[in-house]
C-alpha cells in the first residue's frame, strides 16, 4: 500500500500559478520510503539508491524556478552526487 507520509518541500512558481510538491512515500511494507516530485497531476521519483534515501531530509531540498513554468529541483545528499530533476510546466 503506497501512502504519502509527508510533504518535504514545496514551491509555487514566480505567477503562483504552478506549484510543485516533494513528498516522501512509504511503499508499506517495503522500506526504506520513496521520494516523488509531484507537478500537474504527474509524479516523478528520482532514481536514488536505498542508502541515499535512508539520508535523505528535506533541508536537503532545493527549488530553483527559471520562470514561471521552469524549475530545478536538487537534491542534495552527503557523500553522494546531487540528483537534479529538470521540471517544465506546458
Amino acid at each position: 500500500m503506497l501512502l504519502v507520509l509527508a510533504i518535504m518541500k514545496f514551491s509555487h512558481a514566480p505567477n503562483h500559478k504552478n506549484k510543485i510538491e516533494i513528498v516522501e512515500m512509504d511503499d508499506f511494507p517495503k522500506p526504506p520510503p520513496k521520494i516523488r516530485i509531484k507537478y500537474k497531476d504527474t509524479y516523478i521519483e528520482p532514481s536514488m539508491g536505498t542508502n541515499i534515501r535512508r539520508g535523505f531530509r528535506s533541508e536537503n531540498i532545493s527549488v530553483t524556478w527559471k520562470n514561471n513554468v521552469e524549475a530545478t529541483v536538487v537534491i542534495h545528499v552527503e557523500g553522494h552526487e546531487p540528483i537534479i530533476t529538470e521540471i517544465e510546466f506546458e
